[in-house]
């Protein structure tokens, strides 16, 4: 019973669930958001690759391109949208789809093929901080209603 005093009270959670909730939600709409943009009203182009990622592990490579209204831009690479291929150095000249809305957004490699891992891991953490939610808030809801009926009131 001693370490029950210490918990924080059940009813932090919710709010703090709701938080990480809409956060990873958030991410996980704009990467597919970037993902669809790309699919639906992409252009393609070629860009240089202008710097390559230190780590291979988390392979964020950055392009500069010419959009189709000649404005010189300069992106990132998105995640999971390298060609599968390869390598790449600086100087090498790529193939790339870029959003003519957003140029500077994400591009993705022309090369490489569909892929919405990201957006698809980050809608993992969203669906369960949604269950730990339901789950803190039918407790809490529980723990309300045998107080009242034990007679002990709110808190």
């Amino acid at each position: 019973m001693g370490s029950r005093g210490k918990q924080p009270p059940l009813w932090i959670g919710v709010p703090l669930g709701v938080v990480v909730m809409l956060l990873f939600g958030y991410l996980a709409y704009q990467n597919w958001s970037n993902d669809h943009a790309l699919k639906d009203r992409g252009k393609e182009t070629t860009a240089e690759v202008v710097q390559v990622a230190a780590s291979r592990k988390h392979k964020r490579d950055t392009v500069r391109f010419t959009t189709e209204d000649g404005r010189q831009v300069e992106s990132l690479i998105g995640q999971g949208d390298s060609a599968p291929d390869g390598e790449l150095h600086v100087g090498d000249r790529i193939p790339i789809v870029y959003d003519p809305q957003n140029p500077s957004d994400d591009v993705s490699d022309a090369r490489a093929r569909e892929n919405h891992s990201v957006a698809i891991f980050l809608l993992i953490p969203t669906v369960i901080c949604a269950l730990v939610v339901a789950f803190w808030s039918w407790k809490l809801f529980q723990q309300r209603r045998s107080s009242r009926v034990a007679g002990v009131g709110d808190r």
